[in-house]
């Protein structure tokens, strides 16, 4: 099974002709980029918070302005929450607490650099090939290098964001006792980053 499994993916990432930094590169470097996100937003509501009402068309619109961080930050909550119960499940951490600990050193580190990915890059390419990697230096051998394919990983990421929108999307409706509205695509710039 091990064989098939890795030849498969070699198989589809010469396919493909690219692949993404493995490893949790990727999936903190999502997580940085919420967290930005979400800042961002909670930054223009406050700027815009006096008047929200008379500067959109529908409820729907403004709920949209209103809500987006919050959102944003508990997307950024759960890919925290996914991470530090990988760090855990691979047992370098000795409880969820301390992974999720590391991973926000690690997201502060990012943010103090000013660009999440030039860390992110930078910390990728030390010794070892992981960026939520606890540290192992001290062993002697060179550990690989590790990517992953792009295709199955974004239809994951792209199914996954599916589900969060279907259920805030039903959510909107409860709440506002219209049936069936249709979250304009235009409105989401900032989830479809993907």
């Amino acid at each position: 099974d091990r064989f098939w499994t890795c030849a498969y993916r070699l198989y589809y990432a010469l396919k493909e002709e690219k692949v993404f930094l493995g490893g949790g590169a990727v999936e903190f470097l999502c997580l940085s980029c919420l967290q930005i996100l979400a800042e961002q937003s909670l930054k223009k509501e406050n700027h815009a918070c006096s008047g929200w009402l008379h500067n959109t068309s529908s409820w729907l619109a403004s709920s949209l302005a209103i809500y987006r961080p919050t959102v944003l930050k508990f997307l950024a909550n759960g890919w925290q929450k996914y991470l530090s119960t990988l760090l855990y499940n691979t047992a370098h951490y000795s409880s969820e607490f301390e992974a999720s600990t590391y991973i926000q050193h690690h997201l502060q580190n990012a943010t103090d650099s000013g660009s999440p990915s030039s860390y992110i890059l930078n910390e990728y390419s030390k010794l070892n090939s992981r960026i939520l990697n606890s540290d192992i230096s001290n062993k002697l051998e060179q550990i690989p290098r590790v990517y992953d394919v792009v295709t199955p990983k974004i239809e994951a990421w792209r199914r996954a964001l599916d589900l969060v929108l279907l259920v805030l999307q039903t959510d909107s409706e409860i709440i506002t006792g219209h049936g069936h509205t249709q979250i304009n695509s235009q409105e989401l710039t900032g989830f479809l980053f993907l």
